[in-house]
């Protein structure tokens, strides 16, 4: 990793916070305790999980209610849903068949002859599998414990391999028009590119920002929350961490309080706290590039460094502003954010949230091993061998940790961007990076 943050903090007292390294390998710019990185999946506890503790701790959202409460449009169109053609094939034998029972087996059915006594009869149904379920019969809870069921990927790669889809929908538009030569073929990747994005911000046309000179055209926001309305869901008893759980979870906060998630979280919890290196989309606040550090140099779609955008291709097509990921922030703030669960919902003489309702979110559910919205404590997971069980916090992919262990008093933050410039480099975590930090305070606990 180029570099990265530290944070500790025991019995109520900041007892390490340091920074190490740069923001990249060229070593011109060391990071500083005040830089902010992309926290990638702790996005899903220090702002989507914060904000659910506060709607469920004041009413407006209910665990136990299904989505379709805190959605006005839940029609579902499945007509883009493909036909599949199923064939069925059967031999009978009609020997000993009246004409008239022969008649009934055979109506509407192709029939081949084989002899006397053998039909072979053929069935041909063109069908569509409409879900039986769908997404807003599913409760809040199951998001927030990741047993929702819900297909685990957004719908996001057609505008990610926008070449394919191109020529996908250039062929079947000529399939439509009825033209007998239609064929798929490679189009201009420029051409591809303009169908989908255009390279400034155009008011009323294209708004959402996915990198620098890349915005998504705004006829494909609704596209894209159709295609969601329509994911399937399954069997609700097995476990599948998916970041369309905590997408959808902050779709009905910003529903029930119509603003979104970063707008509330900045007003209820951060400016009050002194969190003043916490935001979503950095870069609409004139926070200088040298003060965030870079994540992937991606070569296959937004063709840049990733740096002061979202590097989680899902949230950069909300526009940076997601309930999985998108938050930038420092170890020292997310150390705040720890430091007031830890204290019962308190920080600087007020009051947040109640001790009940953090002990309800961080405490470890009957349906599976996490909490809600929070990852505990595990062997195989990301923290120190001796965290307790009833420590609970969360993991980023670009290189992230966060625990909290109320047993201890401790509370743990460690930020890198392990994935500059390469995504594909995992030497943190085959090296155990983030557990051997960790680990480091509990060794130096004194009886």
């Amino acid at each position: 990793m180029p570099g990265c943050q530290v944070f500790v903090a025991k019995n109520g007292i900041v007892v390490y916070d340091k920074s190490f390294g740069y923001m990249d390998y060229s070593h011109t710019n060391a990071v500083d305790n005040s830089d902010m990185y992309d926290v990638a999946s702790l996005t899903k506890i220090c702002a989507t999980t914060l904000a659910m503790m506060k709607m469920v701790e004041t009413g407006k959202i209910k665990l136990d209610d299904k989505l379709e409460k805190y959605f006005k449009n839940t029609e579902i169109d499945y007509g883009k849903i493909k036909p599949d053609t199923v064939t069925i094939i059967d031999t009978i034998n009609i020997k000993n068949k009246t004409l008239t029972e022969i008649d009934e087996l055979v109506i509407n059915k192709d029939t081949v002859y084989i002899n006397d006594t053998m039909l072979q009869l053929k069935e041909v149904f063109i069908t569509k599998t409409t879900p039986s379920s769908n997404i807003f019969q599913v409760p809040v809870r199951s998001l927030l414990v990741h047993q929702s069921g819900i297909s685990p990927s957004l719908p996001v790669l057609p505008y990610m391999f926008y070449e394919k889809s191109y020529s996908d929908w250039k062929y079947e538009e000529e399939i439509k028009s009825g033209n007998p030569d239609a064929e798929k073929k490679t189009y201009p990747r420029q051409e591809a590119w303009d169908y989908y994005y255009s390279n400034k911000w155009i008011k009323d046309s294209a708004e959402v920002k996915i990198a620098d000179n890349m915005y998504l055209q705004n006829r494909w926001r609704d596209t894209l929350y159709e295609d969601v309305k329509r994911l399937g869901t399954f069997n609700r008893s097995t476990y599948q961490y998916t970041d369309v759980n905590m997408i959808l979870a902050q779709t009905i906060i910003d529903t029930v309080n119509k603003m979104s998630i970063d707008k509330f979280v900045k007003d209820e919890f951060y400016e009050d706290l002194g969190m003043k290196n916490s935001t979503f989309t950095p870069l609409n606040f004139n926070i200088p590039k040298n003060r965030i550090a870079p994540t992937e140099n991606e070569t296959f779609w937004r063709q840049q460094v990733i740096h002061g955008t979202v590097h989680d291709p899902s949230a950069a097509m909300l526009g940076g502003i997601s309930g999985n990921a998108g938050l930038f922030s420092t170890a020292s703030d997310l150390g705040i954010l720890g430091q007031m669960w830890l204290n019962g919902g308190t920080y600087g003489g007020h009051r947040y949230l109640n001790p009940g309702t953090i002990k309800m979110f961080a405490a470890t559910q009957p349906e599976n091993h996490r909490g809600l919205g929070f990852d505990k404590a595990a062997i195989k997971n990301l923290n120190a061998p001796s965290a307790p069980a009833s420590t609970y916090g969360h993991s980023g992919f670009t290189g992230c940790v966060m625990w909290i262990d109320p047993e201890n008093e401790i509370v743990y933050v460690f930020l890198s961007n392990r994935l500059h410039p390469d995504v594909n480099n995992w030497k943190i975590l085959g090296q155990k990076v983030l557990q051997n930090v960790h680990q480091v305070i509990y060794d130096a606990m004194e009886e």
